[in-house]
């Protein structure tokens, strides 16, 4: 599918946006991963900013995605409701250690971290809304469905959608047998 003028500007714009808010993070601690919990949990302010912002990049990806699905029928977003949940769910995790933490210590450092998780928390649970209006309720397809791709692919590959036939078959033929009783 080829992107319009508005979504290429869009994609360019969002990358330099990362890009600039990376390169002028002024930590010297910039982490690439997300921070496993007792990583986290020793973490200074600055690691913990660094990764606010890695899930930030992370949910302006989903926001494309999104977006982009928003604009046709055909589209499938790169993300499912579970995925959410789990990023929702680590960061409701690191909210609820940096609010501990804040408490006891009183680190004022903090303040801002905390502020940039909750902001990229709510950014996330609209992802979950609009996921609503965008999938099926029963579906959480991410992407395309290989077994339907199954019957584009080139002949040498055929074998590969015998299998799956055959398969099903033993599936069906195992389901149509009586089950025997006791």
């Amino acid at each position: 599918m080829a992107l319009t003028t508005m979504q290429r500007n869009l994609v360019a714009a969002a990358f330099i946006g990362a890009a600039c808010a990376f390169a002028g993070s002024g930590f010297a601690q910039e982490v690439g991963a997300i921070l496993d919990d007792r990583d986290a949990d020793a973490a200074d302010a600055g690691a913990l900013q660094a990764e606010a912002r890695l899930f930030e990049n992370i949910r302006q990806g989903i926001a494309l995605s999104i977006a982009q699905c928003e604009l046709t029928t055909t589209c499938k977003p790169t993300v499912n409701r579970e995925e959410l949940r789990r990023i929702l769910g680590k960061l409701e995790s690191r909210l609820d250690t940096l609010t501990n933490r804040h408490s006891k210590s009183g680190d004022a450092a903090l303040e801002p971290v905390m502020l940039a998780y909750v902001g990229t928390r709510d950014g996330y649970n609209e992802f979950l809304t609009k996921l609503e209006t965008i999938l099926p309720p029963e579906s959480d397809d991410v992407g395309t469905d290989v077994l339907e791709d199954a019957a584009n692919l080139p002949p040498e590959f055929a074998i590969f959608a015998d299998a799956d036939t055959d398969l099903t078959d033993d599936l069906d033929e195992a389901a149509a047998e009586p089950t025997p009783q006791p």
